[in-house]
């Protein structure tokens, strides 16, 4: 897990001109969206984002991640972990899509069948009609 228990405002460095000019851009961006939804990773750009926007927007900047088969739960767990210690709020959407993606799957598979095996069973039906 991420230790930012270290960081004061005096361990901070400065940054330097251009990278200032960014930052304020960034949040520049931000505050005029008034709220934002941040598609929340646990990275280190999707948790800056958040950071920033949380930093800007205050409760109107939320962050959220999915937790699903599909993903390691050691690594969401981490990315969780993350944002509750930098006090980020993060909502996690269950996600379903390895189901949607076979059920998805099986109806192409049945359609499939369907439409191939449509002539031979006709013609089986007919035979023994």
């Amino acid at each position: 897990m991420l230790d930012t228990s270290h960081i004061d405002d005096k361990s901070v460095v400065a940054l330097d001109a251009e990278t200032q000019a960014k930052y304020e851009h960034l949040q520049a961006i931000l505050r005029a969206m008034g709220s934002v939804l941040i598609a929340y990773s646990g990275g280190v750009d999707s948790a800056l984002l958040l950071k920033v926007a949380h930093d800007v927007l205050g409760d109107r900047a939320l962050g959220a991640i999915a937790s699903s088969p599909a993903y390691a739960s050691e690594e969401t767990e981490e990315a969780i972990a993350v944002a509750r210690q930098l006090q980020l709020p993060l909502v996690t959407l269950e996600t379903h899509e390895l189901e949607n993606a076979m059920s998805k799957t099986m109806s192409i598979v049945a359609i499939f069948v369907r439409q191939s095996c449509s002539p031979i069973l006709s013609h089986w039906r007919k035979s023994t009609s």
